[in-house]
């Protein structure tokens, strides 16, 4: 199969393609075959089988639910995961070569991800330098990317490493480490899963095989369905309209509609599928950690990036950050340097792609200034302010994180700030757009900044937990309900359309 990088921007951009490498086939947690299929059929079976072997029951539903649309791949992943089951026995002898079995496990996990996620990348840069020097290209059959192969691969490191540490031993029986690793709530985009926070899970859960902890699943991945199809897929095609524009055709208004826009879509999509997996994890027993904590009311960069994305963070942080020396060099120019390393890590690992790569810089730079300087004098300031500031550089960001390449980037940037008027009437924007679109626009700043009221963010923060009044209880549960029809009503109008981060 031949992937381009067009081809993984049309993905990016949610839009189905025929060039695509997901497979209109690919079963994803927003289509009626997982609703309506394996998901009652899945839990039936799980629920009737005795808690011994609920182990093997959801092992056996994720293979199914990742080979369904990539048969070929779930044999990379199996082989991979069980190549990391052994290695991890052999580190957790404890003997003196247990850091190089560390070592030689980091280089081939990470030599595989590199060569799914970036030979294409390297080869096409590669040729391009060469043909500017004259220099015939080199011949290449171009890679398809694993679904989900960096949050996969994360997950390995992240249990070997563990093990290496003595924070946990290593799993004897190989098939609940296939479960930690290809469980199907995860597998494809994340939550990342810490070995030491999943190990005690996977041989007991009993604590939370209750209804009321269902339930809260069930209410939480209603949630998280209606952000994703009812938020994010309603803005997604009209953002992409506009980032597909020709570069003649942009304006000033256009432009921040369209950054504004993506903004919302990648966290109500990427956020919505956050709370779909941690939902299905509470139906199966387990609890996932959080991965987003309304990052839009964050009052600088550094703390979004403490409540966006929080698994990876962490895992950056755990495994990169404090390996490099964290903050506790003596010379300030080395925390700095660490930090702008991590983000530039940050953003080469969402994608190939140099639009990626100053996606991590711009966050980078300014976590930085902010450790520098910037920190101080924001906290001092209102959030009134502090918070919109965040918000506006996050968008400049989603520019680089959506743009196609740097060109249609750059184009956009010179149109936000020439402050000219509009040259699309209004009239003619609103025929192009649609009165959904803003209607939804409305609704996805609600729930985006709503949290920023401390009694909403301080139950949110708590994971959507049932509250103690049986009628408030009833009531989550009636508009969990109508979140589900009218989901399913949507997604049977609207076509195959996956989660963006689907590609990493």
């Amino acid at each position: 199969m031949q992937v381009s990088i067009e081809d993984r921007r049309i993905y990016n951009g949610l839009w189905p393609s025929a060039r695509n490498p997901l497979s209109w086939r690919t079963m994803i947690f927003a289509s009626n075959l997982f609703l309506l299929y394996f998901l009652p059929v899945f839990l039936a079976v799980y629920l009737a089988t005795p808690q011994k072997l609920r182990n093997y029951v959801a092992l056996l539903g994720s293979l199914v639910f990742y080979a369904w649309g990539a048969p070929k791949f779930v044999f990379v992943l199996i082989g991979l995961a069980f190549a990391d089951y052994w290695v991890a026995l052999q580190i957790g002898k404890r003997d003196k070569n247990a850091g190089k079995w560390l070592a030689f496990a980091v280089v081939y996990n990470l030599g595989t991800l590199l060569y799914f996620k970036y030979a294409n990348f390297f080869v096409e840069n590669t040729n391009v330098f060469l043909k500017g020097i004259g220099v015939e290209a080199i011949g290449w059959t171009q890679v398809a990317l694993p679904l989900g192969i960096s949050f996969f691969t994360f997950q390995q490191l992240s249990y070997l490493i563990d093990v290496r540490r003595g924070e946990k031993p290593p799993l004897k029986n190989p098939f609940d480490y296939l479960l930690l690793v290809l469980m199907f709530p995860h597998l494809i985009a994340g939550p990342i899963l810490r070995y030491r926070d999943m190990a005690d899970q996977l041989l007991d859960r009993k604590a939370n095989e209750n209804i009321s902890y269902r339930l809260e699943g069930m209410i939480r991945f209603a949630v998280g369905l209606g952000r994703k199809v009812l938020i994010a897929d309603t803005l997604s095609g009209q953002v992409n309209k506009i980032f597909a524009l020709p570069h003649a055709q942009l304006d000033f208004l256009l432009c921040w509609i369209g950054a504004i826009g993506f903004a919302f879509v990648v966290y109500h999509d990427f956020a919505g599928y956050s709370d779909m997996a941690i939902g299905l994890a509470r139906m199966m027993g387990f609890r996932f950690p959080e991965n987003f904590k309304t990052p839009f009311r964050s009052a600088s960069i550094t703390e979004l990036w403490r409540r966006w994305h929080i698994t990876l963070g962490e895992w950056m942080r755990n495994y990169l950050y404090i390996p490099l020396g964290g903050n506790r060099e003596a010379k300030p120019w080395r925390t700095y340097l660490n930090l702008w390393i991590v983000f530039f890590a940050v953003g080469f690992w969402h994608g190939a792609g140099w639009t990626f790569i100053l996606f991590g810089i711009w966050h980078g730079t300014w976590v930085v200034l902010e450790r520098m300087f910037l920190l101080s004098r924001l906290e001092k300031l209102p959030k009134a302010l502090t918070i919109p500031w965040t918000f506006f550089l996050f968008v400049l960001g989603c520019v680089f994180f959506k743009a196609p390449n740097v060109g249609t980037a750059w184009a956009f940037f010179k149109e936000m700030f020439k402050f000219q008027i509009a040259k699309t009437p209004w009239e003619d924007l609103n025929l192009f757009l649609g009165n959904k679109f803003w209607f939804m626009m409305a609704i996805a700043a609600v729930f985006s900044f709503l949290a920023a009221i401390p009694a909403i963010g301080k139950w949110q923060d708590k994971g959507f937990s049932l509250p103690e009044k049986g009628w408030q209880t009833v009531s989550l549960s009636v508009i969990a309900l109508i979140l589900l029809v009218l989901s399913i009503s949507e997604i049977a109008t609207m076509g195959f359309r996956p989660f963006i981060y689907y590609m990493f």
